[in-house]
């Protein structure tokens, strides 16, 4: 049903999927992630060794299965004063 540029969805009308996990427990395939905190942690070092471990089909960093080699796309940005 639309309102304006609003789409409104019941809830009973949601098909629930199957989750297919990339790194189980982690990393679902297909879902944004979202990796903040100050700066200095690791993050972005966080950020490419899942990158790494999709698109060259390495275990993860706990030994899990690696999968297939897949795509990925990442966006990084700053957000200072």
């Amino acid at each position: 049903k639309r309102k304006g540029n609003l789409v409104l969805v019941k809830a009973s009308d949601v098909i629930v999927r199957d989750k297919k996990w990339l790194w189980p427990g982690h990393l679902l395939c297909g879902a944004h992630k979202l990796l903040s905190g100050l700066p200095g942690l690791g993050k972005s070092q966080v950020q490419i060794s899942f990158v790494a471990a999709i698109t060259a089909g390495i275990p993860w960093p706990d030994g899990a299965k690696a999968v297939a080699p897949g795509n990925v796309v990442m966006l990084t940005a700053e957000d200072n004063l």
